[in-house]
């Protein structure tokens, strides 16, 4: 990296002229793409010690000199242009909703390195967040621990002896690949034209090992961008701006996964040099076989055509690489919208800054990082964002989209909106630039998108919107929340960004985590980042239900007014003692009950005590949620009778109906009648008496 490569660095090659954007061809320029050019594989390095034995970055002082990474390349560079006067096609909401609710988890990242941009990037884990930036990572758990770092991110190669270890030339993108809970990390190195891609051999970010790869890339692999896909770590690259060309790739996943030799699949497209952004998966797999989609924005005025998003579908074959096939499959028409800031379809250097004359860049000939996929069964999302001039005056505000598809369709726009929502002043001359956005959906269909906010007179810093599934099309409707202010301004470059990140947390697939720039102080180098998570009303948990019912496992039951008539002699009072055991599992509609009793007998011979002990079956047709609980029993038992001079025992049958009254969860009244059949207890033979019992009943 060299500051004299600081703002348009010339790629060998031919120039390549643009139509000047007040030319508007009648067809738009198709891309040349390649045949399949397959790599040969890669051996591994294996990296086994903890990351924690890293060397640290060095702190830089905010008044370090400017180093600008040598990225972002031009190649046959437009002539600068006035804006248009096209409109963007959708006009800023203003409604009011719910605002989100910011969490707890916010907390400052790695500090500046002496580079700009930082180029900011993160992504988070079940247990861990990981954060890259020009030229260095950090590990932290999530409440915001530093576990390891900041450390050079070529420290990983340390000993390799290749270009990955002696370069440290930025534009890092790491991942956390959730289909099988790994982290990837990433950069490329300039000295030879590679791509270096670290593989956690763990879960464990920190102290789990590395699989380290250094592929080679046909010359400069510029502006990288890697999303997770099942088959394969997909990749776009940019040769330069507008007229150098691109490249897509593809690296095999599973054997990178195993720590085995891999190679990749590579495609060149010609110009225009649009970059093809790779979609990155969240939550569940897409359906098996599904291509990864990447896609480009394209401003018709500039370019040819309509104002469109560009669809291509790039289908690895690792069991015969060279029918590979990267093909476009959609050119879908969205609202006009103008890709020029303050003349420049590039840098776009339009954004002021309190204290200062210094403006910064706004990128819009790009889409930012990420194009989220998502897949909710019935239907497959993809979700994306890039800068505009929102007013046709050099406002920069976002374009964001959501395109789906359902089953085996076509992919389709679902909606989009432009966020750029005007304070009430005529005209958005007082109003913050927004830009340098980053978009994602979480698992309940909620969108939540992050950028940076400046103006004249507010300090660099950094907000979000968000909407919910049920919201109206093409609208971030929840008041814009800040989640830090700036407090100075960057007076050094032009370059800000190049990106940001706002991911999905994979634990609830509900929190969003959104990581960028912003800065403390004025100064031309003292960049600071920042993380931090919220989760949206729809996200939050739900109330706690109302307290159950106390868990009733045994009933007791005091039963008195027992009445027993055999022929014409009456059976005197007496008392019942009833244990109930609670309803059975198997057969919810029953309860199994033993009883007892003492009745005072008397007859035509001699008075005496009636003993009886039984055990029922007993059947309830209501649910038992019910405060009056009917019932039917029948039981089989023995009845002793114990006279002045003689004895009997005999067997027992009982029949009834009843009823049990709750007075409390814990306490209640039955009331039941029954005939009983006693054999040989207070006469020869069978013996009909009739029973009426009354009572508490007591469960625990």
């Amino acid at each position: 990296m060299r500051a004299e490569c600081l703002v348009v660095c010339l790629m060998a090659g031919a120039i390549v002229p643009v139509v000047p954007v007040s030319a508007q061809p009648a067809q738009p320029a198709r891309s040349e793409i390649s045949a399949p050019i397959v790599s040969q594989e890669v051996r591994p390095i294996r990296y086994s010690a903890n990351l924690r034995t890293l060397p640290l970055v060095r702190a830089m002082a905010a008044d370090a000199p400017v180093r600008d990474v040598a990225d972002m390349r031009q190649r046959g560079a437009a002539p600068e242009a006035a804006p248009s006067g096209r409109g963007n096609g959708i006009p800023p909401f203003a409604g009011a909703a719910v605002a989100a609710t910011a969490s707890p988890v916010s907390f400052d990242g790695i500090p500046a390195t002496g580079w700009t941009p930082p180029d900011t990037v993160g992504d988070v884990g079940p247990n861990h967040y990981v954060q890259m930036v020009n030229i260095s990572f950090a590990i932290y758990d999530k409440s915001g621990s530093l576990l390891a770092g900041p450390s050079p991110i070529n420290a990983l190669w340390a000993g390799s002896g290749g270009a990955c270890e002696a370069d440290n030339n930025g534009d890092p993108i790491v991942r956390y690949d959730a289909l099988a809970d790994r982290w990837m990390l990433s950069q490329f190195s300039l000295s030879v034209g590679a791509e270096c891609i670290a593989i956690s051999q763990t879960s464990d970010p920190v102290a789990g090992g590395w699989f380290l790869y250094e592929f080679p890339t046909p010359g400069f692999p510029d502006y990288p961008k890697i999303g997770v896909w099942p088959d394969g770590y997909y990749m776009g690259t940019q040769r330069g701006f507008p007229g150098g060309g691109l490249d897509v790739y593809a690296f095999d996943r599973v054997k990178m996964l195993a720590g085995l030799p891999a190679g990749s699949i590579h495609f060149t497209v010609g110009a225009p040099s649009l970059f093809l952004q790779p979609s990155d998966l969240d939550g569940p797999s897409p359906p098996a076989g599904t291509p990864n989609v990447f896609v480009r924005h394209v401003d018709g005025n500039q370019f040819g055509g309509a104002d469109r998003l560009e669809l291509f579908a790039f289908r690895a074959n690792w069991f015969t690489p060279a029918l590979s096939t990267f093909t476009a499959v959609a050119s879908l028409p969205v609202a006009p919208f103008n890709a020029i800031l303050c003349g420049s379809n590039f840098f776009g250097t339009c954004v002021p800054q309190p204290g200062t004359v210094q403006r910064l860049e706004t990128l819009p000939a790009w889409l930012m990082w990420r194009l989220q996929y998502r897949n909710f069964g019935t239907h497959e999302t993809l979700v994306t964002n890039h800068t505009v001039n929102a007013d046709n005056a050099d406002h920069a505000g976002i374009r964001w989209y959501e395109l789906r598809r359902v089953g085996a369709g076509a992919w389709t726009l679902f909606q989009e909106g432009t966020y750029a929502p005007d304070a009430g002043a005529p005209g958005m001359a007082d109003d913050p630039h927004r830009w340098m956005g980053s978009i994602a959906m979480n698992g309940k269909g909620s969108v939540a998108l992050g950028y940076s906010a400046s103006s004249a007179t507010v300090s660099p810093g950094l907000r979000y919107a968000t909407r919910d599934s049920a919201d109206v099309a093409g609208q971030l409707p929840a008041p814009e929340t800040t989640l830090v202010a700036g407090a100075g301004s960057q007076t050094g470059s032009i370059r800000w960004g190049n990106y940001s990140t706002m991911d999905v947390d994979p634990l609830d697939d509900c929190t969003f985590w959104f990581t960028s720039e912003y800065y403390t102080a004025s100064s031309p180098n003292g960049w600071r980042t920042r993380i931090s998570s919220f989760t949206l009303p729809s996200c939050a948990a739900p109330p706690l239900p109302p307290p159950a019912p106390p868990v009733i496992t045994h009933h007791t039951a005091l039963f008195t007014g027992g009445l027993f008539a055999e022929g014409t002699q009456p059976l005197e009072s007496g008392l019942d003692i009833g244990f109930r055991y609670r309803r059975h599992r198997l057969l919810p509609a029953w309860s199994f009950e033993f009883e007892t009793g003492v009745t005072s007998a008397g007859n035509a011979v001699e008075d005496g005590i009636l003993v009886r002990g039984q055990v029922q079956a007993v059947f309830h047709p209501i649910p038992p949620a019910s405060s009056v609980q009917p019932f039917l029993l029948g039981g089989l038992g023995i009845a002793h009778h114990n006279g002045l001079t003689t004895s009997d025992t005999g067997p027992l049958v009982t029949l009834g109906a009843g009823a049990d009254f709750d007075w409390t969860p814990r306490v209640g009244l039955r009331l039941d009648g029954r005939v009983l059949w006693m054999h040989d207890v207070l006469a020869p033979g069978w013996q009909t008496s009739g029973q009426v019992l009354f009572g508490v009943t007591f469960r625990f």
